[in-house]
């Protein structure tokens, strides 16, 4: 029995390497062909930032940007904070001609052009696995997700504080962008 039990368990790891290897091959990076990939690893052009599921979010390996705006001073953008509505608040960034969505539209680490300015909830868990992501700096770093005409959330990367009040769409923080996998 226990002789059946190890050959099973041996030829679950060969074709699970075989996965991989077949997937590198076609020049797929694909997260969810790793299962469960672990916060911290490197994937589809940048680093595994969040998992739900059977997909989440990757990181930008280095900020796109020290000192952007968001942009689109006075101009009221709908939006969301929730985690997954950060792709389409860039979106609507975009259309808008905000400058941040600009520089995460801009991106093209890994070759992927799909990248964008996490929401406000994603935002915050780029800060939570901020470690296992690496490269963040303890500054300022801007959300996709709007609060009014005059102001967007922002988080402070060295104490977690989400805020709104302390800049204006108008000020230069950092911006991180993600992709979905």
């Amino acid at each position: 029995m226990a002789l059946l039990h190890y050959k099973h368990q041996v030829k679950t790891f060969f074709q699970n390497v075989l996965t991989l290897w077949l997937v590198r091959q076609e020049g797929i990076v694909s997260c969810t062909a790793l299962a469960a990939s672990p916060v911290g690893t490197s994937c589809g052009g940048g680093v595994v930032a969040y998992v739900s599921g059977a997909g989440g979010l990757i990181a930008a390996t280095s900020d796109q940007s020290t000192s952007a705006t968001w942009g689109c001073y006075g101009t009221a953008i709908s939006g969301a904070t929730a985690i997954g509505t950060g792709h389409q608040n860039t979106h609507d960034m975009t259309a808008a001609g905000c400058t941040a969505a600009g520089i995460a539209n801009a991106y093209a680490g890994g070759g992927y052009t799909d990248w964008f300015i996490p929401s406000k909830d994603e935002l915050n868990q780029l800060y939570l696995n901020r470690v296992a992501i690496g490269g963040f700096n303890t500054y300022s770093y801007w959300s996709s997700s709007e609060s009014g005409a005059s102001n967007a959330w922002y988080q402070v990367f060295v104490n977690g504080t989400l805020g709104t009040s302390s800049y204006v769409k108008g000020s230069g923080l950092y911006v991180r962008a993600v992709r979905v996998f």
